[in-house]
C-alpha cells in the first residue's frame, strides 16, 4: 500500500540518525493511576459518541446507545479492568484502515490525495475517551502542553490558531519589524510516531508512571491493521511504530510526543503556534534603518 511505503521510506531515510534525547522535566504531581469510571460516566461518553461503528463491532453503535442503561454497567466494569490493570485487550487492538479523500477538490486518481483513517472497535474508542479525558485534564492541570497548542483542547480551535498567528504578525508590523511566516505539516505525522520515543516523553516529560505508563504501553504493543476496500482487504499488517488516525486518543498522544519541541523556536526567539502536525512559525527580525 501507498501509505506504507511511505512510512517504510521515512524509516529507511532516518536509520542511520541518533535516538532523541527527552530532557526530563520534573512535575509535581505525576499520573500514576487512572480514576475508577462510575455507571454513571457511560451514558455521557457514548451518547456524545457518533451513530457510526465498525464492522469489527458485534452490534451496531444505535442498538448500543438504545440499551445503555443493560451495557453501562458491564462497560464501566470493562474499562476499570483494563485501567487498573495497565492491560489493553488484545482484541481491541486490530484497526480497518480506509483511504479517505483530504479535500473534494484533490485528484482521487493521485494516491497522495487520500489519508488513511483507522477504524476501530466501538469499545476501544470508549476506554480511550477515558483516557483522553482524564490525560488533558491532568496535562492542563500541570501546564504540561504548550499554551501555543490549539488542537483538540478545550476553548482552542482553528480560530485560536488564526488570530494567534494574525496578532503577533500585526505586533509586530505595529514595532516596525521585518515578519517572516513559515508554515509547515508533516508528512505522515501520526504513522511516524516512534513508540518507545512516545513512551519515554511520557514518563520523563509528562511524569506518567506506574500502571499509567504501563496502560500506553499495553495499548501501543502488538497492534495490527488491515487496509479495506470496497471489495478486498489485505491480511494484518502488524504495526512497529505510529498511533491511530481517527482514534480519540491519538490527537493528544501526538501532542505529547511532540511537545518538547517547543523549546527550539523559544532558544531562537521564534514565535510559533501549533496545531496538531501543523506548525506556524513567524519570524521577527528589527527593522533595518537604510541611509
Amino acid at each position: 500500500m501507498h501509505f506504507v511505503g511511505k512510512v517504510d521510506k521515512i524509516r529507511v531515510n532516518t536509520a542511520s540518525a541518533p535516538p532523541p534525547r527527552v530532557i526530563d522535566r520534573q512535575c509535581a504531581s505525576g499520573l500514576s493511576t487512572f480514576q475508577h469510571v462510575t455507571t454513571g460516566d457511560i451514558p455521557r461518553l457514548i451518547s456524545r459518541a457518533p451513530c457510526k461503528h465498525c464492522d469489527l463491532d458485534p452490534a451496531t453503535t444505535w442498538l448500543v446507545k438504545r440499551a445503555i442503561d443493560v451495557l453501562a454497567p458491564v462497560i464501566a466494569a470493562v474499562c476499570n479492568a483494563s485501567l487498573q490493570s495497565g492491560y489493553f485487550p488484545q482484541s481491541q487492538k486490530l484497526a480497518q484502515v480506509t483511504a479517505r479523500l483530504k479535500k473534494p477538490s484533490m485528484d482521487p486518481d493521485d494516491l497522495n490525495s487520500f489519508c488513511p483513517i483507522s477504524n476501530l472497535t466501538f469499545l476501544s474508542k470508549i476506554v480511550e475517551r477515558v483516557v483522553t479525558k482524564q490525560l488533558t485534564s491532568y496535562a492542563a492541570l500541570n501546564g504540561l502542553f504548550p499554551e501555543r497548542q490549539s488542537a483538540y483542547r478545550q476553548f482552542h480551535s482553528t480560530k485560536s490558531a488564526v488570530l494567534m498567528v494574525h496578532n503577533d504578525i500585526v505586533c509586530a508590523i505595529d514595532r516596525g519589524e521585518i515578519t517572516g511566516l513559515v508554515l509547515s505539516d508533516l508528512s505522515s505525522a501520526f504513522d511516524t510516531v516512534y513508540h518507545t520515543s512516545l513512551l519515554s516523553i511520557l514518563e520523563s516529560r509528562l511524569s506518567v508512571t506506574g500502571q499509567s505508563l504501563a496502560w500506553f504501553r499495553s495499548y501501543l504493543t502488538d497492534r495490527a491493521q488491515v487496509f479495506t476496500t470496497q471489495s478486498s482487504q489485505t491480511f494484518p499488517i502488524p504495526l512497529t511504530s505510529g498511533i491511530p488516525q481517527g482514534s480519540g486518543l491519538g490527537p493528544t498522544m501526538f501532542i505529547s510526543y511532540s511537545e518538547n519541541t517547543t523549546p527550539i523556536f523559544s532558544t531562537h526567539t521564534v514565535k510559533y503556534h501549533l496545531f496538531e502536525d501543523d506548525t506556524q512559525s513567524t519570524l521577527l527580525y528589527q527593522q533595518l534603518h537604510l541611509c
